[in-house]
């Protein structure tokens, strides 16, 4: 049977032989309509909030944090409507802000700011990029309920109105992105990122589970985003869930706790998919060519949803062209990443080191979820940007073609071997096998 699994921006097809074939696990995305108009209509019919016109004054000084071009958000086609609703208020443009919320990861550039923003706000309005180590731009707003001290990028926390964008998929570590999580850690401080990040050891302390992909309830992650929102008075979200085109199948705008409430609800049902057992191969890939951008981005997310499917001592074919590498960093960040992956601790000691604050929380919780499935499976990968040598230095086994992939994998699990194919892990959610019990994480 002919299969296929996006990869560097096309197609690659492969067969899988129909009698090992568990499930081409797809979720069942409804196709789009107008994205402009669906996003319109949030606006106009925002949860638990004011309209955004409601909310601004004429003399209001307006911040918009947006994701980075490392994240999939059409803040091109969101953008136009906030500025319609700015427009309504009498805000004037040189009292507008956008904040790029890079979070940890590097500046965006000149054309990358352009093409992610679109060119009316280019023009408009001042955009900057959040820069995590400059302490000395951030406005402290004390310490969370879990003990996150909080840093706000000061041009954003300022504002007199403060309003994100984000997407609801789901995530490694958050449960599911969108609402907060913009804000932390999308433009806080490095100091706080890492306090954040290190509950992770909180969250999987105890639980037999690499990541918290889809779960959101009791994750201490998620409950600190939160509160982080709060504290640094997060007035509204404009979130948007994508179908595999990238196409916005359902927007919500409003409070963002409720914004993203609704959010999750709608990807539980739409990008949900089950098997009728665990596969003994997964062939997955991110979905996005974004997500491709490294092994770092791509592994993570294909993991998360992976690790519901495939069988202790299976084998996860990841499909990625991780066309910068290793890790997408500067040339020490991918030096250390490598590093640490070489010579990869076993996910408890990872857990210890994180106690001790011997190694980055934001490397830690990414280091956690390698060690976690390499330990329970094979890990392979279809890439032309990473080398096989490079990969074979860290413990994973590097294929030049997916039927090569799944012929040396029947050869080793034998005729019976069951095969899942997870084109989209990105955007597919999946039920914990077994059911997740949430009352392990009070």
């Amino acid at each position: 049977m002919e299969v296929s699994v996006p990869y560097a921006g096309r197609k690659l097809e492969f067969d899988v032989p129909k009698e090992n074939l568990l499930a081409l696990a797809v979720p069942r995305l409804p196709r789009a309509g107008n994205g402009v108009k669906t996003i319109g209509h949030a606006l106009a019919n925002p949860i638990d909030s004011k309209r955004v016109s409601q909310l601004a004054r004429p003399e209001s000084k307006v911040a918009i944090a947006v994701t980075d071009s490392t994240r999939q958000v059409p803040n091109h086609t969101i953008l136009p409507s906030v500025i319609r609703e700015l427009e309504e208020s009498g805000v004037k443009d040189q009292n507008v802000t956008i904040v790029v919320a890079t979070g940890m990861h590097r500046p965006s550039a000149e054309e990358e700011i352009r093409s992610n923003v679109g060119d009316e706000a280019a023009r408009r309005f001042k955009v900057v990029n959040h820069n995590a180590e400059d302490e000395a731009a951030m406005t402290r707003y004390g310490k969370s309920q879990l003990g996150t001290e909080l840093l706000v990028n000061r041009v954003f926390g300022d504002a007199d109105l403060k309003i994100v964008t984000g997407t609801i998929t789901p995530c490694s570590l958050s449960g599911w992105c969108g609402g907060s999580k913009t804000l932390m850690p999308g433009v806080s401080g490095r100091r706080s990122i890492e306090q954040n990040h290190a509950l992770f050891v909180k969250n999987l302390s105890g639980v037999n589970r690499g990541a918290m992909g889809g779960i959101g309830e009791n994750n201490l992650v998620r409950k600190d985003m939160d509160d982080c929102a709060r504290m640094a008075g997060l007035d509204y979200a404009v979130n948007v869930s994508l179908n595999e085109e990238k196409q916005v199948m359902q927007a919500f705008a409003g409070a963002p706790q409720g914004v993203h409430k609704a959010g999750v609800q709608f990807g539980k049902d739409v990008m949900k998919t089950s098997l009728p057992e665990r596969a003994d191969i997964v062939v997955a890939g991110p979905g996005y060519v974004e997500n491709e951008v490294s092994l770092f981005q791509s592994a993570t997310r294909a993991f998360a949803t992976v690790e519901n499917l495939v069988k202790e001592r299976g084998t996860i074919i990841l499909v990625s062209s991780c066309h910068k590498g290793l890790y997408e960093g500067t040339s020490e960040e991918v030096e250390s990443f490598r590093k640490w992956l070489v010579d990869l601790p076993k996910a408890k000691e990872i857990m210890e080191l994180t106690e001790r604050k011997e190694i980055p929380s934001f490397e830690a919780c990414v280091l956690y979820q390698f060690s976690w499935m390499m330990q329970r499976s094979s890990v392979k990968v279809i890439t032309s940007g990473v080398s096989e040598d490079a990969l074979d230095e860290i413990g994973i086994g590097r294929y030049s073609s997916a039927n090569e992939a799944i012929e040396e994998s029947l050869r080793v699990y034998g005729k019976e071997a069951k095969i899942a194919v997870v084109p989209y892990a990105s955007i597919t959610y999946v039920s914990p096998i077994p059911a997740w019990d949430v009352a392990s994480l009070r």
